[in-house]
């Protein structure tokens, strides 16, 4: 499980755009851009926000896929990308980003 979380790629969740979400019900696209999913891998954190067990596999559920689906990626990547490829600048890649947390912010609005 830490291994699907930690593929996530990301380093803070603000709580601040979390809030503004629940508050709104849509994020703005500078929310999206500055949230990041590596805190909820904390179970503090997971009780704090009330993070349910269903909520919790839906999220498990996109994060599947979202490793599938760049594993794949970059497996074809690896192929034909030159040798100074740097994937967190790749734009399929950090859209591939974008929708799972847009995934994950509404699966946390529900």
């Amino acid at each position: 499980m830490m291994n699907r979380i930690c593929i996530l790629l990301a380093a803070v969740f603000l709580l601040l755009p979390l809030s503004a979400f629940a508050q709104k019900g849509t994020m703005d696209s500078f929310d999206l851009h500055v949230a990041s999913l590596k805190v909820l891998e904390r179970k503090d954190v997971q009780a704090e926000i009330g993070i349910t067990t269903a909520q919790r596999a839906k999220m498990d559920h996109f994060a599947d896929g979202y490793n599938t689906d760049l594993k794949v990626y970059l497996q074809e990547k690896q192929k034909t990308a030159p040798k100074d490829y740097e994937p967190m600048r790749d734009p399929t890649i950090i859209a591939m980003l974008a929708r799972l947390k847009e995934n994950v912010m509404a699966v946390l609005s529900s």
